[in-house]
Order: C-alpha cells, then sequence, then structure tokens
C-alpha cells in the first residue's frame, strides 16, 4: 500500500508490503481483541545493510537508493548535526554528552522573591549509558535565602513487554502547592519571564519516594508508591493553629506517611515513544484516571490518618459541521481530618501561558477544597466563522472557546487544624467560574485566549480580565 501527504513545505510517501500472510484461515475470537499499536523491536533501527539486503520484500529502486545515499550524507554535515541537538535542546531541555544528558537547560537559572537569583546545574544519564536504567540528580542554590537544594532519582526496567518499571526519589526543595503538573515549575525560566505578579507562596518539601509501574496491555497502567514527606513553611510563612486555652500556637512542619495506588485506562491508545519517556498522542476513547492515597498515622513520625480518592475523566468528541470538544471532569474526597497544606489547593495559574489544566484567573494559594468537583470545556471551532472572511481563510486562523467551574468544601474540623493564611479561601459553597475565547493556529503554533473570571470577584488582588499565550501545535 502507498499513501502520499503533502503540505506547503513538503511531501512525504509511505509504503507497506506485506509477506507470509495468511487467508481463508478462521482466527479465534480473542486475536480481534488485541490493541493494534505498533510494538518497534529493540535495535529495529540499527540494523546493517546486510540484513536489508536479506529481508527486504523487494529491491530498492535507482531513485531509492538515491535517497538512503542523500540522507546518509546529510547525517554526517556539521550543520544538520547542529541543527539536530538545537531541536533535541527545544523539545527535551537536554543537552546530550555522551553517557550523561545536562538539564533542563530552561532551569538552569531562575529568579523569585525568596530564593533571589537562583542556580541549578543537573542532568540525566543517556541512553548511551543504559536503555534499561536511567539515574538524575540536581543541585540548586538560592542567592538571596543562601539554601542549597538537591535531588537523586533512579528509575528502570524489569521487563519491557509487558512494561514494568522501579523508582526511587528524593528531593529537598522548594515547591508550589497544589500547582497544575502541566504548568511551569517555579524554577523554570520562562516562569520567571512570564511571571504576573512575585512570587511569595512557597513551601520547602522533602520528597522521599518508591514505586512500582505495571501496564497490563498498552494504554492500561497500574502504580504503586510508598511516600512519605515532610513539609516546612518558608520565608517567615508560619503553620499556625489555637490551642485549647484559644491562643495562637506554631507547628514546625507536618510530616505525611502515604501509600498511593492508581490506575489509567486509555484504550487503544497511542503514543511516541523514547526509551523513558512517552508521548500520548490521544485515543478515540475517554481516559479514566482513579487514584486512592491512605495516610499512615505513626510511620515514621507521620502525623495524620486519613483516605483519598480521586477521579478524572478526560474525553474528545467531534460536533460535525462546528469542530470538536475537550472536556476534563475531575472530582475527590478526602476522609479525615487534615490540615490545609494536605488538602485540594487549587491550581492556579500566575504566569501569561495559558494552562489548559489550570483555573487560568485563579492565584496561587487562593481556594482550598478536601471535597471537590471541577469541570474543564473547550471547543475548537476549526475556523468554522473565521473561514468566512477570505483573510482569515487564508491565515487558517481558528476560534477556540472554553469554560470551567470549580464546586468544593471543608470540613470544620480539617478547617481548625491550621489557621488558614489571609490568602487561602474555602470556595463557600458559591462556585467558581471562569470563561474565554481565544484564536489558535496563529503561525502554525501560537494560540492566544482572552480570559474572564466570573465568580469570587471581591477576593484581593485578582484579575477580572487577563490575556493568555501559548505554544501549540495542531496537526
Amino acid at each position: 500500500s502507498s499513501d502520499v501527504c503533502s503540505s506547503d513545505l513538503f511531501y512525504g510517501r509511505k509504503s507497506t508490503s506485506y509477506s507470509k500472510y495468511v487467508v481463508n484461515k478462521p482466527i479465534e475470537e480473542k486475536f480481534y481483541s488485541k490493541t493494534d499499536n505498533l510494538i518497534v523491536q529493540d535495535g529495529a533501527g540499527e540494523k546493517d545493510l546486510n540484513f536489508w539486503l536479506q529481508n527486504r520484500h523487494d529491491s530498492l529502486s535507482k531513485s531509492e537508493q538515491g535517497i538512503y545515499k542523500m540522507v546518509d550524507t546529510i547525517r554526517t554535515l556539521k550543520a544538520f548535526k547542529t541543527y539536530q541537538e538545537i531541536v533535541q535542546l527545544a523539545t527535551t531541555g537536554y543537552k546530550v554528552m555522551g553517557y550523561f544528558e545536562l538539564g533542563p537547560v530552561y532551569k538552569l537559572y531562575s529568579r523569585n522573591n525568596i530564593e533571589g537569583s537562583r542556580v541549578r546545574l543537573g542532568g540525566r544519564t543517556s541512553n548511551k549509558f543504559s536503555k534499561w536504567h536511567e539515574f538524575s540528580g540536581y543541585a540548586a542554590y538560592g542567592f538571596k535565602d543562601l539554601t542549597y537544594k538537591f535531588s537523586v532519582g533512579y528509575r528502570g526496567f524489569i521487563t519491557k513487554d509487558p512494561r514494568q518499571m522501579i523508582g526511587f526519589n528524593y528531593k529537598n526543595d522548594y515547591e508550589i502547592l497544589g500547582q497544575s503538573q502541566n504548568g511551569f515549575s517555579y524554577d523554570n525560566f520562562i516562569a520567571t519571564i512570564f511571571r504576573i505578579r512575585p512570587l511569595t507562596n512557597l513551601t520547602n518539601l522533602q520528597d522521599y519516594s518508591a514505586y512500582y509501574s505495571y501496564e497490563c496491555f498498552p494504554g492500561f497502567q497500574n502504580k504503586i508508591a510508598l511516600v512519605h514527606r515532610i513539609y516546612t513553611p518558608v520565608a517567615g510563612f508560619k503553620y499556625t493553629y489555637l490551642d485549647n486555652e484559644n491562643k495562637v500556637q506554631t507547628l514546625s512542619n507536618i510530616i505525611t506517611s502515604e501509600i498511593r495506588i492508581s490506575a489509567r485506562l486509555a484504550i487503544d491508545e497511542k503514543y511516541l515513544a523514547g526509551e523513558f519517556e512517552r508521548v500520548s498522542l490521544g485515543t478515540k476513547w475517554p481516559i479514566f484516571s482513579v487514584q486512592y492515597n491512605t495516610g499512615i498515622k505513626g510511620a515514621f513520625k507521620s502525623d495524620y490518618k486519613y483516605h483519598k480518592v480521586n477521579l478524572n475523566v478526560m474525553d474528545r468528541f467531534r460536533i460535525n459541521p462546528i469542530g470538536y470538544t475537550d472536556y476534563v471532569l475531575d472530582a475527590g474526597k478526602i476522609f479525615g481530618n487534615v490540615p490545609f497544606p494536605l488538602m485540594e489547593i487549587h491550581g492556579g495559574n500566575e504566569t501569561y501561558f495559558y494552562d489548559p489544566y489550570a483555573f487560568n484567573m485563579m492565584r496561587f494559594y487562593e481556594f482550598v477544597s478536601d471535597e471537590y468537583a471541577s469541570l474543564s470545556v473547550s471547543h475548537h471551532f476549526e475556523g468554522f466563522f473565521l473561514n468566512k472572511i477570505p483573510v482569515m481563510r487564508k491565515l487558517k486562523w481558528r476560534e477556540v472557546a472554553s469554560g470551567k467551574v470549580l464546586v468544593g468544601s471543608v470540613n470544620a474540623k480539617s478547617s481548625q487544624l491550621l489557621l488558614f493564611p489571609n490568602t487561602l479561601n474555602t470556595l463557600n459553597g458559591k462556585p467558581y467560574y471562569e470563561a474565554g475565547v481565544g484564536v489558535e493556529n496563529i503561525f502554525k503554533i501560537l494560540r492566544f485566549d482572552l480570559l474572564w473570571r466570573l465568580s469570587h470577584l471581591d477576593n484581593p488582588d485578582i484579575s477580572k480580565i487577563g490575556f493568555r499565550g501559548t505554544l501549540q501545535f495542531i496537526f
């Protein structure tokens, strides 16, 4: 078979040939229930010329031989190697140096009000070192707080088919509690440049973790982890509470030990995979994720006993002829009484970069819940309106609309364990709303959104209208 695709820049052709196939022979029903993901064997891209001469179904034409020679020649050019290194650096953040990869480069320098100028140096072992074991780590230093931070970690395969991994990590560093996993970490140079307001809410976190993950089949991942954490306030911030005599007392830190069990189901999910990292290319089915955490009081001086449950569902569906809709439904509950650092501190965004998994008009450390549910919806019109304007049709800009809602509460006993800081609030039975409109596919890679905050408008230092942008690749 042969497929041809084209764009304004290049033409591509894919050819597929088959051999040793069998027809008119019944196959067991379970054969058709298997995933159709393409599994590439290790070393498939490193076969020599003799292998292909013996195993290629058909000989190469003269023009095809010329393409192979051209590609091999290009790979030897210094300019191509430099371009390849730049692309790899931009996409992964790492600079390959033999058995070691230096990075992420965008975390080498950052700045915030607590640490002042911060420098960080770290990296991980490369695929040349091993395709089964990876060691990583970093050391950082703040020139204002005069404090070192560091992390060391390991992850490795038990088997690759099925995919089984174990990992260990220790980190002693600052964090923004509750930040979206998709957001730029506070020590990212890009976050430093595009931060809306000075960063003041950081927590020192000592994190010891070990995990085992097992993928029953592509798209169904399971993980169990042991996590021990010590939360310590920094920069003059304190954990305070009222004693039996109604006097304010100070708690030096919060210690927890947890068992975490999680599962993620994405039927027929496709991946773009390296040796360790994988990027999801999506699936036509909903993606379900569930996580259960249990706190073990007394284990390694842990202070609290509790249970946490979280369920997340995301999906995409088309509404012809006006584009497609993405949605994310997230809900959770904590059983037991915990102080606010262990609750769900809802993810805000204080940069000019749009974060699809955060509340972009919410501040960091603004809302907290121990029982919550949220819905995020965005509809991509794919030019349904803009294509009616000749200039817009030529530019291929596409319109998008979004909306998010959050409800949540905190039980009375949990709210009394620690006094809330001035910036932190409960939703008090009043939902949080935000909405936006935007344009994507600008120069093929840019998206800009105009956003409105629609509730809790009396909270201090908030903005009712905001502007966010992001890099976004749409094929």
